[in-house]
């Protein structure tokens, strides 16, 4: 039986899926919107796999191979856990909508930095709470979450990406 390549465009952007006999998969790597290296995976859905997740930090982000580590038995739909310089982080991530990045250290910044490479827009926010430090991205209404998190009692830091550098 011979199968025969399927070449998809939309809104400017080409992907070529690979028959197979359980149905069409794809072959490179899509990207949207945002930078992040996202798939599709066997159900259709968009999925940021820890290798790009590491990849996209190295290549985009500029953080050295040796410098992070992405569990790829901690992975979900909407996150992952790894280590940054032997320190563990923690990120969750809706495409397009927010992500927070959790880390016991202030070895965060960088991190932080490289995300927001990747994001390509700068965090709105750094607080700690219950020994961990977290960064936070909001697409839709950071100024809503911002109050939320005042709300609740928690210090916050607004984000200055320049402060940060080191």
């Amino acid at each position: 039986m011979e199968r025969k390549n399927k070449v998809v465009r939309k809104k400017g952007l080409e992907l070529t899926f690979a028959s197979s006999p359980f149905g069409p998969y794809p072959t490179e790597r899509m990207r949207n919107k945002m930078v992040e290296s996202v798939s599709i995976g066997c159900n259709g859905v968009e999925k940021w796999l820890w290798y790009d997740i590491w990849t996209d930090l190295v290549e985009q982000g500029g953080l050295q191979r040796n410098q992070v580590i992405i569990w790829p038995t901690d992975i979900t739909a909407h996150g992952c856990r790894g280590e940054y310089l032997g320190h563990l982080f923690t990120l969750t991530w809706i495409k397009d909508k927010f992500a927070l990045l959790s880390m016991p250290t202030l070895t965060i910044y960088p991190l932080a930095r490289a995300f927001a490479k990747i994001f390509e827009y700068d965090p709105f926010c750094v607080y700690e709470e219950n020994g961990y430090y977290t960064v936070e991205w909001d697409r839709i209404d950071p100024e809503e979450r911002l109050q939320s998190l005042k709300d609740r009692g928690t210090q916050i830091e607004l984000w200055k990406a320049t402060e940060k550098e080191a």
